[in-house]
């Protein structure tokens, strides 16, 4: 009986014994105590680290690292571990663990990517792995596909008065050019056609009704789609800027054709045949050449035809050139002209030709007439012309056969509106430039004319100007700024900065909160584009509606600035372990911390540091809460003996103090998920004292029987 008693108090002893030896266990498991990690307790712990990167479409692996991956680690049991493990910059993630089987489970990608896949299609989040070596760092592989989306640019026309489009209008060719955040080679095609590539910034062409898909381009990225300005037409674009969605990004492109502000050149061919037997030829045909912004062409003309070209735009600039033939005895009495195509009216464009084979001497006159069209022109107003002759001299004129008048010192003469000058006597062959140099505020046709002076002949040139109309009333553009999506409340307060171009040289920057509008006047017939800034890494995709256009007299453009919420806003934690290390030796120095990150002082996750990354750290965190509030972030660090801590915002300070009389104080730590009850301790303690004194009790009753025997 009495060895029975003994043997039960000492089993309770050992028990207890083990029990507390057990418990102490699992506080040091789930705390990855620092002790243990730098001490490396027998074969118990082991490096381990996630490697996060990039998977390609077809299953291709990369090295392109990939931060902002959140998981949750497990036993192979599935008792979850403390804390949220996050990829840093470097797609990393660290942590020590004791031996044993465990499993990360990935509960977030990166921004822009999705979850990998098994080899049957289903979706991988689990990634498995063992620590059974203390002396070799157990990797773990795990990876990401890129979210792919794609851009569409439609492209139609209409006339302002909707008319059927002509051929030529439907057959017309829209330059486009397209430009991506990413550099690289693009693939698209049009409507059903064949595969085309550009490279990034390049230009692809359109017609009216056709559809340009690009394909295969990664999320996230910011595109800008700008029309080459067409005259003659008023453009209205929306979508023309923003971020590729995983749904697909939009572009449209409609340009309206205005007829009141085309006009036409009238070209007609006259030859005088000044020979003595009047050979010349009627069936001779003369070659011109007309270039402009619109037009590029040669063509032909005989005695008498004519050629008109029609639905040019107002404002484009004209050169005109009859190719010389005076090896056959023609001489061009006017042989260039130069101009601007001023509205809707023709403008008339003589070329006259003299057939003088023999060349005969004599003289001939340069008239030089002045036409002004338009309502209510000013008949007092004066022009200055330039009046230049090949064989350096100045001669006297008349204005509507008036007396003489001699040319000022600077070759220059004065003409109002229906007057006429009259340089008479010119020896012929002399060639002459007569160049409007002051259209007093009026809108000058043709600006100069060249030729040469023929015997016998008038060669005349009509300088056409144009009365100004009054002056055209501003665009009216307003800007205004949307919200969509379940974005963060304190996001109805984000300033979104804007970019308004208009024309080619002017910029104006702004910002928007969302419900606000800004207007702006836009010179009737300017060009204008809003390009937003990229906040794309701060959760938001965009859009313009009616965001790149030209401003018509007195519209009002309402163009609105989207932003969809897809995602999570993050920001980066970025902090530096600094040591001073005082006298203890080299060898004693720590290889690695435990970094506590809190959120709103929750314990969020814990993270190794290790002298191996320069005891430097990065970590991507979301900004906001699920309460749509911005999250404070702070860490500590597990503490280590003989060392004195100090937390300066994201970097921590370790001072050596062993040796001294100053003790490390003893860390106040933020509220934690760490709900261990200390009740079973108490159970330990009671069962420790119990045992002890039954094993006195025992042990004395025998020495008082050992002494009475």
């Amino acid at each position: 009986m009495k060895g029975t008693m003994y043997r039960a108090a000492c089993f309770l002893f050992t028990a207890v014994i083990i029990i507390s030896g057990s418990i102490t266990g699992t506080f040091s498991w789930r705390s990855l105590n620092q002790q243990a990690l730098n001490e490396l307790q027998g074969d118990y712990y082991g490096n381990v680290r996630l490697e996060k990167m990039e998977k390609l479409d077809d299953g291709s692996l990369t090295d392109t690292p990939l931060a902002g991956a959140s998981f949750l680690l497990y036993t192979e049991e599935g008792k979850q571990i403390p804390g949220r493990f996050i990829t840093g910059n470097e797609g990393n993630l660290s942590i020590r663990l004791p031996a044993g089987k465990y499993y990360f489970e990935e509960i977030s990608s990166p921004s822009g990517y999705t979850f990998d896949r098994e080899e049957d299609g289903s979706i991988k989040k689990k990634y498995y792995f063992s620590v059974y070596d203390e002396k070799e760092t157990v990797v773990v592989k795990a990876y990401n596909i890129k979210i792919k989306g794609s851009l569409m640019i439609t492209k139609s026309v209409r006339n302002e008065d909707d008319a059927p489009l002509t051929d030529k209008q439907k057959n017309e060719e829209f330059i486009f050019s397209v430009a991506f955040s990413k550099d690289g080679t693009y693939s698209y095609k049009i409507d059903e056609g064949p595969v085309q590539t550009i490279e990034n910034g390049e230009t692809i062409c359109l017609k009216h009704g056709q559809t340009a898909v690009f394909e295969d381009i990664d999320e996230g990225i910011s595109y800008e789609v700008k029309e080459k300005n067409v005259k003659g037409y008023a453009l209205t674009g929306t979508g023309h800027a923003g971020n590729i969605t995983e749904k697909g990004s939009a572009a449209t492109f409609i340009n309206t054709y205005k007829s009141d502000e085309m006009g036409s050149l009238r070209i007609k061919k006259e030859v005088i045949d000044n020979s003595t037997d009047q050979s010349a030829d009627p069936d001779k045909e003369y070659n011109f050449k007309i270039n402009s912004d619109e037009i590029s062409e040669e063509f032909t003309l005989k005695d008498g035809e004519e050629k008109v070209f029609t639905d040019i735009p107002e404002g484009t600039k004209f050169v005109i050139t009859e190719r010389d033939y005076q090896d056959e005895g023609y001489t061009a009495s006017v042989k260039i002209y130069e101009g601007t195509i001023r509205g809707a009216e023709e403008l008339f464009i003589p070329f006259a030709n003299i057939y003088d084979p023999d060349r005969q001497e004599g003289q001939g006159n340069l008239i030089i007439r002045k036409k002004l069209t338009g309502d209510n022109p000013d008949t007092y107003r004066q022009f200055k012309f330039e009046i230049l002759f090949s064989d350096g001299m100045t001669y006297d004129y008349r204005i509507d056969n008036g007396q003489k008048i001699q040319m000022d010192k600077d070759n220059t003469i004065l003409l109002k509106g229906g007057q006429s000058a009259a340089f008479e006597g010119i020896p012929s062959g002399v060639t002459y430039i007569v160049r409007e140099i002051d259209s007093a505020g009026y809108i000058p046709s043709v600006e100069k004319a060249e030729g040469t002076i023929c015997t016998g002949v008038d060669s005349s040139v009509i300088f056409d100007n144009r009365v100004p109309e009054e002056a055209k009333k501003d665009a009216l553009l307003t800007v205004s700024k949307k919200l969509e999506g379940e974005y963060p409340p304190e996001d109805e307060e984000r300033e979104f900065g804007f970019t308004l171009r208009i024309g080619e040289d002017r910029e104006e920057r702004f910002v928007l909160k969302p419900n606000e509008s800004k207007d702006f006047k836009i010179p009737a017939g300017e060009s204008y584009e809003i390009i937003e800034d990229n906040y794309y890494k701060q959760g938001y995709s965009s859009t313009i509606i009616n965001g790149i256009g030209t401003a018509a007299e007195g519209q009002w453009i309402q163009a609105e600035a989207v932003n969809t919420y897809v995602g999570i806003e993050q920001v980066y934690i970025q902090g530096e372990k600094i040591w001073n290390h005082g006298n203890n030796p080299v060898e004693k120095h720590p290889y690695s911390i435990v970094l506590y990150v809190y959120a709103d002082g929750e314990k969020l996750m814990e993270r190794l540091v290790c002298a191996e990354d320069g005891w430097k750290y990065t970590i991507e965190l979301p900004k906001y809460g699920e309460d749509g509030k911005e999250i404070t972030y702070t860490i500590d660090e597990e503490r280590i003996e003989g060392y004195r801590t100090e937390i300066d915002g994201y970097n921590i300070v370790n001072t050596y103090i062993s040796g001294t009389n100053e003790q490390p104080e003893k860390p106040v730590a933020p509220k934690t998920e760490d709900k261990n009850d200390v009740r079973p301790w108490l159970g330990v303690m009671a069962m420790s004292i119990m045992a002890m004194i039954l094993i006195w009790a025992l042990e004395r009753k025998n020495r008082i029987r050992r002494r009475v025997g």
